[in-house]
């Protein structure tokens, strides 16, 4: 199957979804500075990426949420990209 590759956005769009799910909190309660977020235009939905003790992980979140939907870690980066791309690409469903 191929990977896609996933869009970061990261204008004013990303600024609105950062204070929204406060990626700074996030960060502290995760206890780790390599956070990223995924966001795709017109999806009220975020996933956070990450690594921790050399793990993949990912967090999603739908809507205005605080909570999140799902928390997974992943064996490879591919596995991780393609489920990503699953999860919005069911969204828009």
């Amino acid at each position: 199957m191929e990977t896609k590759t996933i869009k970061l956005n990261v204008n004013k769009q990303f600024a609105l979804e950062e204070s929204r799910w406060n990626i700074q909190s996030i960060k502290k309660d995760l206890n780790c500075t390599n956070i990223k977020a995924i966001i795709r235009e017109k999806i009220n939905a975020i996933v956070y990426t990450y690594s921790k003790d050399g793990r993949l992980l990912a967090i999603y979140y739908n809507g205005n949420s605080k909570k999140s939907k799902q928390h997974y870690y992943y064996k490879t980066e591919e596995q991780r990209t393609e489920r990503i791309e699953n999860y919005f690409n069911n969204l828009l469903s």
